[in-house]
């Protein structure tokens, strides 16, 4: 791995010792050249001290590590969230294709988002994303599922994509391909397997090992060839003879 300088921010002095520990004995790439404990003291870390990572905790006790990043003239370094938020703020910052930690923070855990930095060839433009985030965790209850976005990225662009708009995910090998409407295409490096989950909560459903459905997309049911769903725009997606029963009983044909 490639040698990086750090700040740790974290408003528990408990969790800034852990996370130093950790770095410190299993990361000695990492040199930690700051810590803060809050909005303020971060903010001045941040831009005196210029560090390549950020490692950041959402709940400070003066504010949020969402005022830190707001009130940063530049975010010229990667950013890793800390938070020992709920499971749907966990869907939400994989939705956003952000880097975090979940407290206690796990060796390698920390070994894959390091990973991940060292593959970037720069920072990422964090500006979009960021506030996609901020109104996911903090206005869950105001968003409707039509609403919500997620963040695609392929070799060219970073896409933000309503939820509502997909239409179904194919696998190509190691590769996804996104079909959105009304005539967009969008391939990703992960796996169909990374969106299942990811998706789940939002009414996609897996109806082949190649296929995951939209299913406010599907128009009818086909009961020749094995079965298979008509989405709309045409698209014909088959379903596997493991899924069928699934699939009729959500459609309520059974």
């Amino acid at each position: 791995m490639k040698n990086y300088t750090a700040i740790i921010i974290d408003d528990e002095t408990q969790a800034r010792n852990a996370l130093r520990d950790l770095i410190q004995t299993d990361f000695p790439n990492i040199s930690i050249i700051g810590e803060a404990d809050g909005v303020e003291t971060a903010v001045q870390a941040i831009s005196t001290k210029k560090p390549q990572i950020v490692f950041l905790d959402i709940n400070l006790g003066d504010g949020s590590g969402f005022d830190v990043l707001e009130q940063l003239t530049n975010k010229d370094f990667s950013l890793i969230f800390t938070t020992a938020y709920s499971e749907y703020a966990i869907a939400a910052f994989k939705l956003n294709a952000i880097d975090y930690l979940l407290k206690p923070i796990l060796e390698e855990d920390m070994g894959r988002a390091l990973e991940k930095i060292d593959r970037q060839n720069s920072p990422n433009d964090l500006s979009m994303q960021l506030e996609l985030l901020k109104e996911m965790v903090h206005d869950s209850s105001k968003a409707t599922r039509a609403e919500k976005k997620i963040v695609l990225k392929d070799n060219e662009s970073v896409h933000f994509i309503k939820m509502s708009e997909i239409i179904f995910c194919k696998s190509e090998g190691s590769y996804t391909e996104f079909t959105i409407a009304p005539h967009q295409r969008i391939t990703v490096s992960n796996n169909l397997k990374e969106y299942e989950e990811k998706l789940a909560p939002y009414n996609f459903l897996r109806v082949h090992h190649s296929y995951i459905v939209n299913i406010d997309m599907i128009v009818r049911y086909n009961k020749g060839s094995g079965g298979s769903l008509i989405l709309e725009g045409g698209h014909e997606i088959p379903v596997s003879q493991r899924k069928r029963d699934m699939v009729l009983d959500l459609l309520s044909i059974n």
